[in-house]
Parts: C-alpha cells; structure tokens; sequence
C-alpha cells in the first residue's frame, strides 16, 4: 500500500510541477536580479514593500 501512495504522491508532485513552473521562474528571476520593480509586480502586498524596504 506505501508504494501505490508513494506513486501517487509523485505523480501528483510531477503535475504541480508543470503547473507551478511559471510562478517558480519568476521568483528565480526576481531573486536573481533583485529588482524591486519585479518583487513589487509579483506581490504588491507585504513581500513586494518588504522587498523595496530592505533594498540599500
């Protein structure tokens, strides 16, 4: 039983995967650039002031 639930719990990984890949690339692209502008457009609520206000 632990194996059909590890393949469905991977199975399932895999799809989440595909779907969430977009929003894992912009936070890559906005964690690697550091631009304030591209943390503000992906959250304009806390993460994206927090981001401004911790910038130098």
């Amino acid at each position: 039983m632990s194996a059909q639930i590890e393949a469905a719990e991977t199975q399932l990984g895999l799809a989440l995967r595909t779907r969430l890949r977009p929003f894992q690339d912009r936070y890559e692209r906005a964690v690697r650039d550091s631009d304030t502008a591209v943390l503000t457009g992906l959250c304009a609520g806390t993460h994206g002031r927090c981001g401004a206000e911790l910038r130098p």
